[in-house]
């Protein structure tokens, strides 16, 4: 009867432990399973966070990424054209050539995207637009040399702005150059003007955020600091 009792005792322990084995095992695959499965889900995860956060620097890397302004120039026919606007010519260092902006009143001053006239002793003329991906014009120009124009490029529309970016504009290479770029758009350049051996950029300065009250600025810019960067692009 003993004996009996025993060989059942042991029959007994045999099935715990056996169940346990089991229980132990299934236990460690099911961890294994979930570990893989967390893993899994944790790099989608940082794929999916990766992924936007390029998606993010990209739009921030676009929104500050400047507007590209190009310049198309074409001879223009003076001789059938039916236009008749008084401009104001502005006379180059020699008086080689001429330059005006066209289309925004006799002054240049009003609304409107407007086109810079340049003319030689002969009164041929050409044309040269100011072309990007916004609705600006030029509204301010000086004669730097025979050969270069200090263009100011803004807003076509609208009269709360007055001025916008410098830039030259070589008319023997047709090169454009930036000159001054804001990194403020409360700040910005409205005119043009030498002084000895600077260039004197007037600037007009916002106060507020509703750019209702203003004040003006001057910054200096040597010839030769200009000549330079000019020298880069032609």
């Amino acid at each position: 009867m003993i004996k009996n009792n025993k060989s059942f005792l042991k029959k007994i322990i045999s099935v715990l432990l056996m169940c346990l084995c089991i229980n132990v095992l299934f236990i460690g695959c099911k961890n294994k399973v979930s570990n893989k499965e967390t893993t899994k889900e944790k790099k989608v995860t940082e794929e999916s966070d990766k992924s936007k956060n390029n998606e993010d620097t990209k739009e921030t890397n676009n929104s500050k990424k400047p507007s590209e302004i190009t310049i198309e120039k074409k001879e223009f026919d003076s001789k059938n054209s039916k236009e008749k606007e008084d401009i104001k010519w502005q006379e180059s260092k020699n008086n080689k050539f001429s330059a005006a902006i066209k289309g925004r009143g006799n002054n240049g001053e009003e609304e409107g995207v407007g086109t810079i006239c340049v003319k030689d002793k002969e009164n041929k003329i050409w044309n040269i637009k100011v072309k990007n991906d916004k609705q600006d014009t030029p509204k301010n120009l000086l004669w730097l040399d025979d050969e270069n124009i200090l263009v100011v490029i803004g807003h076509a529309y609208g009269t709360v702005s007055k001025g916008g970016d410098l830039y030259n504009i070589n008319v023997k290479t047709n090169k454009i150059s930036e000159i001054y770029k804001r990194k403020d758009l409360k700040k910005e350049v409205v005119s043009v003007k030498k002084e000895d051996e600077f260039l004197v950029l007037n600037m007009n300065v916002f106060e507020d955020d509703n750019f209702s009250k203003s004040h003006k600025e001057e910054i200096k810019m040597s010839y030769k600091e200009i000549k330079e960067i000019i020298s880069k692009n032609n």
